[in-house]
Parts: structure tokens; sequence; C-alpha cells
């Protein structure tokens, strides 16, 4: 029996809303776990709680990469590309920047925190820019 388009495309509309609901819930629930592990008094709930938590999130990541993959459309796939592109350059200049202060005796002050914060921004920026407008 063949399917319809009709019942293709709530298929994939059920798909994506799996997607944007239970992924992002299983990895934050393992990121909680983690951290509770990481403050836990005892060893062996320390470990229960990184090794679970870990467990969680992993597959939080790969239910949703597995999803993501199978519903993405050319328009969403072409903003991702574009703006981790634009990541890339971002961080590219950074480093040079960075590179040549110091090879011309001028080290800049600078905060991991920062550059993860500006490359962050380009990324969403651009990827907001070719997939909304």
């Amino acid at each position: 029996m063949t399917e319809t388009w009709r019942e293709r495309a709530r298929d994939v509309a059920h798909r994506r809303r799996a997607f944007w609901i239970w992924s992002p819930v299983f990895t934050g629930v393992g990121a909680l776990a983690i951290a509770g592990g990481l403050m836990a008094d005892q060893a062996w709930l320390r470990w229960a709680g990184i090794l679970c938590g870990g467990a969680m999130a992993l597959w939080g990541f790969v239910y949703g990469t597995a999803i993501y993959i199978r519903t993405v459309d050319e328009q969403e796939r072409d903003a991702n590309l574009w703006s981790c592109y634009a990541g890339m350059c971002a961080y590219l200049l950074l480093f040079t920047l960075q590179f040549g202060a110091e090879v011309l005796g001028r080290p800049v002050p600078h905060a991991d925190l920062g550059v993860f914060l500006i490359v962050m921004t380009v990324v969403l920026g651009v990827f907001a820019w070719k997939r909304f407008r």
C-alpha cells in the first residue's frame, strides 16, 4: 500500500515536533543529572549521575540528529551550512588577530567565553537571516 503525500507530510510534521520536544528534554535532563552527579558527596552517587546523565544527553543528541537529518529541507540545510561557514570565518578572524598581536609583541587579553559568544552570535545571526528572510 502506498502512502499519499498528505500522510508523508503528516509524518514529517510529527517527526519535527518530536525533534523539537524530545531532543531538548533528554539533553536537558541529562545535563541536570550530570550537574547533580558532580555536586554529589558520595562517590557512587557522583558516578551514577554522571553516567546516567551522559547516557541521556547522548541519547538526546543521537535521537535529535537522526530526526533532524530525516526531516530537514533544502532551505534549512542551506542556512545551516552558511551559518557554520560564517562562524568558522569569525573564529578564524579572531584567531588571526590574536596571533598577529602576539607576533607583534602586543598580546591581546581575551576570554574564551567572549570568543565563544562572538562566534555563536555570528552563527545564529546568519542562520536566522538565511532561514527566515
